[in-house]
């Protein structure tokens, strides 16, 4: 009995521990933050759909994107597609890669240094209104990227 209690409360701890926002993602103005985007050439969407669709996740979170490439920290959301056809070219829809995670650019070469290897993002697959479906999981895993941001810059 002692020992599932202490079971218990070992995963309840390390559950919490994993949870908690990391220290490099603490910055002095955090009303501003850094946004990358870049749209697969074969998504049902376009650069400027994806950037349209995160930065209404920014203004809900009430903070400025900035395009900077200098910034000390950007979010860099990051989609590669591909149309899925049967064979005599029946359209059946799309799958998507959806990588977003914390980065900073080191020189004006967009060279990337990715703070954590861990992704909001993931793959997704859908037929119809293939659009708008991925556009809603990009919004999702930025507004989970950017509420463990707005986490760890609270006073």
């Amino acid at each position: 009995m002692n020992r599932t209690i202490l079971l218990c409360a070992l995963l309840t701890v390390s559950f919490s521990v994993m949870a908690e926002p990391f220290w490099w993602m603490k910055k002095d103005d955090h009303n501003t933050l850094g946004l990358f985007v870049h749209a697969g050439s074969q998504c049902p969407f376009n650069k400027l759909d994806l950037k349209k669709a995160v930065e209404g996740e920014y203004l809900r979170a009430r903070i400025k994107p900035s395009e900077l490439l200098a910034e000390p920290l950007l979010l860099q959301v990051t989609t590669a597609c591909l149309k899925l056809n049967l064979e005599g070219g029946i359209y059946m829809g799309y799958a998507m890669h959806n990588d977003v995670y914390f980065t900073t650019s080191i020189d004006t070469q967009k060279t990337w240094l990715r703070y954590d290897d861990r992704s909001y993002g993931g793959m997704y697959m859908t037929g119809s209104q293939a659009k708008a479906y991925m556009l809603n999981q990009v919004q999702d895993d930025v507004s989970e990227a950017l509420t463990d941001y707005l986490k760890a810059n609270m006073k």
